[in-house]
């Protein structure tokens, strides 16, 4: 049968030959799995394409990336190409699994489907040439790292590669207790290692941990450079903590870990850090009489010009919240921000508010209003466009 499959998928191979890679169109689960058991048979890596038909990028890639002559040797010679349409359902299987943001996608992972690279946008050839020799190489080292985590061999450069392959997976978190072990073993002699820097700034995350402690002592050890981004480790340092606190219902580690994070090098000053700590962590819980008093006694001490937070406010929890507080919320947030100042923003979202919970006199109203503070063709066409859907709705 194995063989049979074989011979079938090489016609279809050989019959789509042309100048460039030789992708397989797939856009099934079932034909899917039929490509890794052909990939395992052939020994073969898999290369996933992800592309859209009104994609200019992808259209790029086709026309010159995919001909040129090297690239498309050494892929044809060490994967099996896949095509898959970010519009398809499986196209939207594979965006979901492998947390694909945008298109074009290039996908490298083994036959097993575990993911090495991931590239999103246009690539030159010779990138993403190299690109792909790389995940090659560690595709081939993978079954000899995962032997040597199990039996405790592996240096702590192999482990942190490791580990980086596992977190691309979801098979490993910040929170695992690994990571705390291999921080500690951790000196200055490696803070400027590139792969040290993305295990830092992608998994060295938790507060109490080495890594966070020996930043906050050697603040000078780690710059900005193409391998770490200051801004990403807070963001990453912060959404993984304030999730810890939410999940652990720990007001006072929240209160911790918002008042280290401040004390990070290279911070930022951030409007209201603290305060959105703690209001996320109320909203999560549903404590929405907290949430309310401290978000309320945030915006009224705004000036009139900051009529567009409370149109922030009211759109989180709009996007976010399906209990019937966080809607009542929204609607006075959006009510005071209006007796602030009158703004497109806050009527065009005062709009939406009413139309998505069926009062659609007033959304009406609040879209035509909306179109006389109008201040570009882009938000007076929005505004017209909530008007004609809310007529639809009437006739």
């Amino acid at each position: 049968m194995k063989r049979f499959l074989f011979i079938t998928i090489a016609v279809l191979v050989t019959s789509r030959l042309v100048a460039g890679i030789s992708f397989i169109d797939v856009n099934t689960l079932a034909t899917y799995e039929k490509m890794l058991d052909l990939a395992r048979m052939t020994n073969k890596d898999i290369l996933i394409y992800v592309d859209d038909a009104n994609c200019p990028n992808c259209k790029a890639l086709t026309k010159q990336t995919f001909r040129d002559k090297a690239l498309n040797q050494y892929v044809n010679d060490n994967y099996l190409a896949l095509k898959v349409s970010a519009s398809s359902g499986f196209g939207q299987t594979i965006i979901n699994l492998y947390t694909v943001k945008d298109v074009p996608a290039i996908l490298a992972l083994n036959a097993y489907e575990i993911i090495f690279k991931k590239h999103e946008g246009f690539s030159e050839a010779p990138e993403l040439l190299k690109l792909l020799q790389e995940a090659n190489a560690l595709s081939g080292k993978y079954q000899t790292w995962a032997r040597g985590a199990a039996a405790g061999s592996l240096s702590k450069l192999e482990y942190i590669q490791f580990l980086l392959i596992e977190y691309e997976n979801n098979r490993v978190t910040a929170g695992h207790r690994i990571i705390r072990e291999i921080s500690s073993m951790l000196d200055s002699a490696d803070f400027s290692n590139p792969l040290v820097l993305r295990f830092i700034q992608e998994l060295c995350l938790d507060i109490d941990g080495p890594i966070f402690q020996t930043i906050l002592q050697k603040p000078n050890w780690i710059s900005d450079t193409v391998n770490f981004s200051w801004a990403a480790y807070h963001a990453n340092v912060y959404n993984y903590n304030v999730d810890v606190a939410i999940t652990k219902k720990d007001s006072i580690f929240l209160e911790d870990a918002l008042l280290r994070i401040q004390q990070l090098p290279h911070f930022l000053p951030v409007q209201n850090f603290a305060f959105k700590g703690r209001q996320l962590y109320l909203a999560e819980l549903n404590k929405w009489t907290a949430y309310d008093t401290l978000t309320f006694a945030y915006l009224d001490a705004l000036p009139a010009d900051s009529a567009d937070a409370y149109q922030r406010e009211a759109i989180h929890l709009m996007e976010y919240y399906a209990h019937p507080q966080a809607k009542n919320i929204a609607l006075k947030y959006l009510r005071k921000g209006l007796e602030k100042k009158e703004t497109y923003k806050l009527y065009y979202t005062l709009s939406l508010w009413l139309y998505k919970y069926g009062d659609l006199t007033n959304a009406y109203k609040a879209a035509y209003t909306a179109e006389k503070f109008s201040a570009t063709a882009d938000e007076q066409k929005l505004a017209r466009q909530m008007q004609l859907l809310i007529e639809q709705q009437y006739y």
